[in-house]
Parts: structure tokens; sequence; C-alpha cells
């Protein structure tokens, strides 16, 4: 069963606001997939990764990204860079903060088995700074195991 992305469950783009095409490569965006954890009462942990919109498909869809903690059930989910900066952030200064957010990188095998091009939190800035979005607390480069 594949699972969808809670914004782009039916690929509808999500409202636009006008904005100077300098600004924000919107485009380049909605090739990009935030992945973040989330439960049936809608707690989120935040980002954990990005990776491309067919990666996180396969990565969330997989039986392993889901399960039961404490009789709560929780799933993996994503949702393209660009929705999440016209939903939560402005497409004119965008600015995407990682306060809080991390990644232990226990999912790190099941990525690499399922051959998913995992983003990391620390390589935010260098990879959505030049698509015009600013990082904010970014974590740092976790050392090698």
């Amino acid at each position: 069963m594949q699972q969808l992305s809670i914004f782009d469950a039916l690929d509808t783009p999500a409202p636009s606001k006008p904005v100077a095409a300098s600004r924000c490569d919107l485009d380049a965006l909605a090739d990009i997939a935030l992945v973040y954890t989330t439960t049936e009462k809608a707690n989120s942990t935040g980002i954990r990764f990005a990776t491309s919109v067919a990666d996180a498909q396969k990565f969330c869809s997989d039986d392993r990204t889901r399960g039961v903690l404490h009789g709560t059930q929780w799933a993996f989910m994503w949702t393209k860079a660009s929705t999440w900066i016209q939903v939560l952030s402005s497409t004119d200064a965008p600015v995407m903060d990682l306060d809080g957010m991390t990644d232990d990188g226990s999912r790190d095998e099941l990525i690499a088995e399922l051959g998913v091009s995992k983003i990391d939190l620390a390589e935010f800035p260098g990879v959505f700074g030049p698509l015009g979005v600013r990082v904010r607390n970014a974590p740092k480069r976790r050392a090698a195991r």
C-alpha cells in the first residue's frame, strides 16, 4: 500500500500566493520531499530528512515506516518542499526553521536498503539556500558511527 503525502495526496497544487519568480524556486522545491513522522492524533516530530518525491513515496510505502508506540499509531509521511513553503512559510522570504528537529539515524539502514537518497538535516542550508529558502537552526552533521 502506498503511503500518501498529507498535503499532496492527489498531487493537487497548494494555493499559491503571488511572488516574484526570482525569490523562491517553487518548481525545484516541488521535486524535493520533506519526510517526517506523525501520529493518528496529528502530533509530529518535525522534518527528519529530505529526498526526491519518488524516493519519499518508496520509503513511506514500506511497512517498516509505520507502527504503534504506547498504543498510538504513527507513520512516516512526506510533503513537497514547495507545498510546505506555500502553506507554512512565505514565498516572498521563505524560511525553514529546523529548531528542535532531529534525525537519530535509526532508519538509515532501511533508507540504504531501499536505495533512497537521503538529504540530511545538516545539508539543508546548502540544498535549500540556492533555491531561495533560508534555513535556520540546521543541526551540525552527526559524527560517523
